[in-house]
């Protein structure tokens, strides 16, 4: 475990790196991890063909926000889409999106859609930001809430839907191809949390 501070310097190495929700957060003259800081929770390179990739051991109750970046690389013939599917579930969900690059309108999903490859391309950047508390103050019941920044090619797009559960806990998040192994390798997910104090 090493001292990093802020702005992710370790002060043992003098480097900069990562933080890792492992590190004590302090800078030389005792300064604290700020809010809205961003702490690695786990990064999943992808190394053989998959349909779906998990993130387990969350506490969405009590980390409240996550981040998650998404490098994504498909099969060029197959048109898949990428999911977000909380506690590995596929009920309960709605999203919508649209193209930022076009006049193109939002379109429905009944599932949580973060990423769409089509023939013409076949990788993907998104950034995801993701309201997993299911209680606010005063313990108000809240649904869980996302919105991805998604990129293929030149063209760019919003998505963004919900999970209507407001009583179960976020403990896992899985992300899912509508295609069979069509996570290829290459494929980059990053999550992270937000600091919150």
């Amino acid at each position: 475990m090493a001292q990093i501070n802020p702005t992710g310097i370790d002060l043992t190495t003098g480097q900069r790196r990562q933080l890792t929700s492992s590190d004590t957060l302090a800078d030389a003259g005792g300064g604290s991890l700020a809010v809205g800081d961003l702490i690695l929770i786990e990064k999943k390179e992808i190394t053989s063909h998959t349909a779906t990739t998990t993130f387990s051991g969350l506490d969405g109750n009590t980390d409240g926000i996550y981040v998650l970046q998404s490098f994504w690389v498909s099969d060029t013939a197959a048109s898949p889409l990428l999911y977000l599917n909380p506690n590995g579930l596929t009920t309960n969900q709605i999203s919508e999106s649209a193209n930022l690059s076009t006049s193109y309108g939002w379109a429905n999903s009944s599932r949580n859609l973060i990423a769409d490859n089509f023939t013409t391309t076949n990788q993907s950047y998104c950034v995801t930001h993701i309201w997993a508390r299911a209680a606010g103050p005063g313990a108000t019941s809240l649904r869980r809430l996302f919105k991805t920044n998604h990129q293929r090619g030149r063209s760019t797009f919003m998505k963004a839907g919900e999970w209507s559960d407001t009583s179960t806990n976020l403990t896992s998040l899985v992300l899912e191809s509508s295609v069979a192994s069509n996570i290829r390798i290459g494929s980059t997910f990053i999550l992270y949390k937000l600091a919150s104090a």
